[in-house]
């Protein structure tokens, strides 16, 4: 059986119960103060109009640019033998037992609510109050009242008075703190050659939703007397009682002079007051990352070294600050691509950017480039006891073909470890997941694929993920792709908010050492699948216009007709020319997008990795008996879809391409383009309208996932098409079936048909499941297997997931199908 998740075992005696290598003297922490802050702005005061300027645009080039200066790494220390880094041991792979991502949120900021200044290094951060959410990054801020479904445009550079010399750019982090109903936002401004500040907005209670903010400045002068430095790279982490504020200091010749922290007491944010706070500063190591989920004691992660790590403790009350070094599997700084195709992690550099604390049990995560025994960069982790002095395990995040990077985690307050990072091959461009650490595996969600990679070499630095302020077992999470050019303003930032069910939230000290992801879980969204019941994919052509707004998944037509860009997927699409249709009009159609997008935020995406196969001659059988539906909604927008030949005058297809659903309308017209192969339409095509369809009554009335399925009833028969009939197998006869699907991707060139197979992953009353690749646009395609009788349909596709879903062909389906289409 194909695995949902796998992932390889390996190095269980190298990397636990490996002993810290050294206890430094305490580091006594410098107290300060800051006066009282300044008032911001209040609920919908008027926003100064802002213009891209190209010496802003250059300036804010240059800050990124800076973003990549080194920061210390000490040498390699020598390890116990107990510890030597050997290469990990042949690996088994195995099936894991895992628990589920159910993606509740899956939103795109479109252009309005970014301003359209987004840019390739993205750095998204976010605050989840509940209803209210601000979410940041380069070079924009959105606000939400309705927990992220809209978000309102707010400009960082114009919202906060700022000098000529120093205006804002460009690093923004956001935290929300429950316990003291605070939420907090990071602006970092630039260097005017003498340094630099850094911004530190609050709200609290009912002036959150009033957006009206107070702020405190930084910098490197007021707090260290510093002189000719400047602050970059922040993040934000908080304990029971105080705010922590992580962030380097260089100098005015970019080299690097100290990392620095701040504990900031949370009930003077609060009631803002002035700011009695406390500091420190190390100038041997660089990039200070404070753990998430921290209690009454904060842990401060960084790097000695490229095999050892060194974790601060900073007691809530206390002002001094204890230090451990651990042993860690030697990593690899920075990463050069071999070729252009994983360009975009050319800066990686290794910084911690994930840090979460659960008790005594802490992690930490970064980048690692590739080496003699991964062969893609990956994600490292090491998870540690810090009382005790030991690292627990190194669960790395890593795959032969597949590329992490940027992980950020945290913990929610059932103690599940939950994630977010960057992925991407030589085949596919940056994509985002999120997911969890399920026992010994990490279970992940594709929620971005991207469609292309940057034309300047540069992503990441930073996600983040946060806990839901109002909903703390749930996750808040931050990723961005490019979707349908390569450039900054093709960049689509996200906000996913996802739960989690793990069959184990921590893992015991015994866990593996490292385990690495041999396949992505790309669940979109899950269902009750046997029962009826509202699905609330209600049609909405508002969210189909955001996603077309958004070019998400574009298919340039240029990729399949001149080959500039070969190494977009394994396989290379071929698309025939014709003289009969023009290319003009041919063209057109890369605009016409998946039905689904009208019912769902996001569309369904393959398991990684992709194995789907293009039928290249689609006038062949099975092939021909499969329709490329192009679909027109009442507003006038297109869709598409698959339907299958039952009979030469009936195509079946999914509920939702036929029917608005919940309450809707049947749709106006339907193009059935039997056998499509781009532009190449070898039987013709009929347009049939909404008197031909049919569909259930529950999808009608209620959405129901698993009545999901439809007709469309021809006035002629296509002549040579192949029809599948379609049979009720028996539970025993569907589990060793080999299924077979084929349909019309909306990921792939428009027209071309494309194949896979597989075995179910299960089989209940009315549905299937299956790890079997498709992409939205391949809704309706039949699911086929062999039997006695030959090939026959036993399935309606309908839903992604990995598993993705189908409704099941039973006696039930038979006879209403029949019901429709009788004289």
């Amino acid at each position: 059986m194909r695995a949902i998740v796998s992932f390889w075992l390996s190095g269980l005696v190298c990397f636990s119960a490996v002993p810290a290598l050294g206890f430094a003297p305490q580091i006594d922490a410098v107290p300060k103060t800051v006066e009282a802050p300044k008032e911001a702005f209040l609920e919908n005061a008027p926003l100064a109009e802002f213009a891209f300027e190209d010496d802003l645009f250059e300036r804010r080039q240059q800050r990124l640019r800076e973003h990549y200066l080194p920061t210390p790494l000490g040498e390699l220390t020598p390890l116990p033998e107990a510890a030597v880094d050997a290469q990990p041991p042949r690996a088994t792979s195995i099936e894991a037992e895992l628990g589920t991502v159910t993606i509740r949120q899956n939103k795109a900021l479109i252009d309005s609510e970014t301003s359209n200044s987004t840019s390739t290094v993205c750095e998204p951060s976010l605050a989840v109050r509940g209803n209210e959410v601000l979410y940041t990054g380069n070079w924009f801020a959105a606000f939400s009242r309705d927990g992220g479904a809209n978000f309102a445009y707010r400009n960082p550079y114009t919202l906060f008075p700022s000098t000529t010399s120093r205006p804002f750019c460009c690093d923004q982090v956001a935290i929300y703190i429950p316990s003291h109903d605070l939420m907090v936002w990071f602006l970092q401004y630039v260097n005017d050659g003498n340094g630099n500040l850094v911004r530190i907005a609050v709200a609290s209670g009912a002036d959150i939703a009033a957006e009206r903010w107070r702020y405190y400045d930084f910098t490197p002068q007021s707090v260290g007397n510093w002189t000719g430095e400047w602050f970059d790279y922040p993040d934000l982490a908080y304990s029971n009682s105080h705010l922590f504020v992580t962030t380097n200091c260089f100098t005015n010749a970019n080299a690097f002079a100290r990392a620095v922290c701040f504990r900031i007491p949370l009930e003077e944010l609060r009631t803002y007051a002035a700011l009695n706070y406390h500091y420190f500063a190390r100038t041997d190591v660089g990039s200070l990352r404070p753990t998430q989920g921290a209690a009454n004691t904060m842990y401060i992660g960084t790097h000695e070294s490229l095999n050892k790590l060194r974790v601060y403790q900073w007691d809530d009350a206390s002002t001094s600050i204890q230090q451990k070094s651990f042993s860690v599997r030697q990593w690899v700084r920075g990463y050069t691509a071999p070729s252009s195709q994983l360009a975009w992690l050319n800066n990686i550099d290794g910084r911690i950017t994930g840090a979460w604390a659960n008790g005594n049990r802490l992690g930490f995560a970064w980048t690692s480039g590739n080496d003699a025994t991964f062969a893609q960069p990956n994600v490292r982790v090491a998870e540690i006891d810090y009382a005790a002095g030991t690292v627990l395990g190194q669960p790395h995040i890593w795959n032969a073909e597949v590329a992490f990077a940027y992980p950020a985690m945290t913990t929610n307050s059932a103690g599940a470890l939950g994630l977010c990072l960057a992925y991407g091959s030589s085949s596919l461009p940056p994509s985002a997941a999120v997911g969890f650490r399920d026992g010994a595996a990490w279970n992940l969600a594709g929620v971005a694929t991207g469609t292309h990679r940057p034309n300047q070499n540069r992503w990441g630095d930073y996600l983040t993920i946060r806990r839901n302020g109002a909903n703390p077992t749930r996750f808040a999470a931050t990723s961005f792709s490019l979707a349908g050019g390569t450039a900054r303003t093709d960049i689509v930032p996200r906000m996913i908010q996802f739960d989690v069910s793990a069959t184990e939230s921590v893992p015991s000290p015994s866990d593996v050492a490292e385990s690495s992801i041999n396949r992505i879980n790309t669940s979109m969204r899950t269902e009750s699948v046997d029962e009826v019941k509202v699905s609330g994919y209600k049609f909405s052509s508002k969210l189909f216009e955001e996603n077309v707004n958004r070019k998400a998944t574009v298919q340039k037509l240029v990729h399949a007709f001149d080959g500039s860009d070969a190494n977009r997927t394994k396989v290379m699409t071929v698309i025939p020319l014709t003289e009969t249709e023009s290319i003009e009009s041919y063209s057109a159609m890369n605009d016409i997008r998946d039905i689904g997008e009208f019912f769902f935020e996001v569309p369904e995406t393959v398991c990684l990795p992709d194995e789907r196969t293009q039928v290249t001659d689609t006038t062949a059988a099975p092939w021909n008996g499969n329709c490329q539906l192009i679909i027109t909604t009442s507003g006038g927008l297109k869709g598409r879809g698959t339907g299958w030949f039952l009979t030469p005058t009936v195509v079946v297809t999914a509920g939702h391409c036929v029917h608005e659903g919940a309450g809707g309308e049947f749709f106006p017209e339907i193009e059935v383009i039997p056998g499509m192969n781009g532009p190449v339409r070898p039987y013709g095509s009929q347009t049939v309208t909404s008197t031909s369809l049919r569909t259930t009554q529950k999808w009608k009335e209620f959405g129901s996932v698993v009545h999901d399925y439809g007709v469309i009833i021809l006035d002629q028969p296509f002549a040579g098409v192949t029809v599948t009939p379609a049979l009720a197998l028996s539970d025993a006869d569907l589990a060793v079936a080999n299924l077979e699907l084929s349909g019309y991707p909306a990921d792939k060139a428009t027209g071309t048909q494309w194949f896979h197979s597989g075995v179910p992953t299960s089989v209940t009353a009315g549905r299937l499941s299956y790890t079997i690749d498709t992409f939205g646009g391949h809704s309706g395609s039949a699911v086929t297997a062999n039997h006695s009788s030959g090939r026959v349909a036993v399935g309606i596709h309908n839903y992604g997931g990995c598993p993705n879903k189908c409704t099941r062909i039973t006696q039930e389906v038979l006879d209403e199908i029949n019901s429709w289409i009788q004289p």
